[in-house]
């Protein structure tokens, strides 16, 4: 079941509103190559390479107070890829949810507006959420963020949770784990496996196109987009499993 629900992973168009999510991958791909041809985005971080390996020259000599800034090296055009790259790739996880709750919510019939509604919705409460684990997240730096993944694994169901019923935030955390309590193992393979399944023919790909970086561009980006489409698919297909109780089955014709 678990190495089938890992494949259907992959299978993005299989869903009934095909047509919508193939729309989606276009447009979420068109979005994040924009940053990189717009006149003014700036791809040199030739400067930045340099300064941060001054500074840990000079880290491992003691006279950091020598090296400048590496923030300073970065020209406008820097900048302003940064942001806007940084943009798409949080609309681009944003769609990843919105794919996963039009999973849920597709033995009901359910549509894409319905999905898309629905998680904006839940961004004020994930938000929130996010702001209250900084904190969390810092400290667990020093042992390898090893407590924020558990934590994750244990509100891996929070998002949809909150999409598809009315609890407030901390009843939806709880419910998430409850429902993960003796998965999180299974939570994170499945994770690991998919990452090293879309690697592969990634990794070689990019060794068959030579050196030209316009093409490591165009299919890193290729990647990125099903990447997130697949996690999401992922996630609502582990949420009928888990919350639900509903094994995986075969998904409906297209419309």
């Amino acid at each position: 079941m678990h190495l089938l629900m890992l494949f259907d992973a992959l299978k993005i168009h299989k869903v009934r509103h095909e047509r919508t999510v193939q729309i989606w991958f276009v447009l979420l791909y068109g979005l994040n190559l924009i940053p990189y041809l717009l006149p003014f985005s700036d791809r040199d971080f030739s400067r930045l390479q340099i300064a941060l390996t001054e500074m840990l020259q000079a880290m491992a000599e003691g006279t950091l107070s020598t090296v400048p800034s590496p923030w300073t090296l970065l020209s406008d055009g820097n900048l302003v890829l940064m942001g806007l790259a940084m943009l798409a790739s949080l609309i681009t996880l944003f769609f990843g949810l919105v794919y996963a709750a039009l999973i849920v919510a597709e033995p009901n019939e359910g549509t894409p507006g319905e999905a898309v509604r629905r998680i904006l919705n839940t961004l004020p409460r994930l938000f929130l959420l996010l702001i209250l684990l900084i904190v969390p997240a810092f400290f667990s730096a020093f042992v390898l963020f090893i407590p924020l993944i558990i934590f994750g694994l244990m509100m891996y169901c929070l998002p949809l949770y909150l999409a598809f019923s009315k609890k407030s935030l901390t009843d939806a955390m709880r419910h998430s784990y409850d429902a993960t309590k003796g998965h999180k193992l299974m939570i994170l393979l499945q994770l690991v496996l998919l990452m090293v399944v879309i690697a592969f023919p990634q990794n070689l790909i990019l060794s068959l196109v030579g050196d030209s970086s316009w093409a490591h561009l165009l299919i890193l980006t290729f990647f990125q987009v099903f990447r997130a489409l697949t996690f999401g698919r992922l996630m609502g297909r582990m949420y009928l499993l888990l919350v639900k109780k509903l094994p995986l089955v075969v998904p409906s014709s297209p419309k």
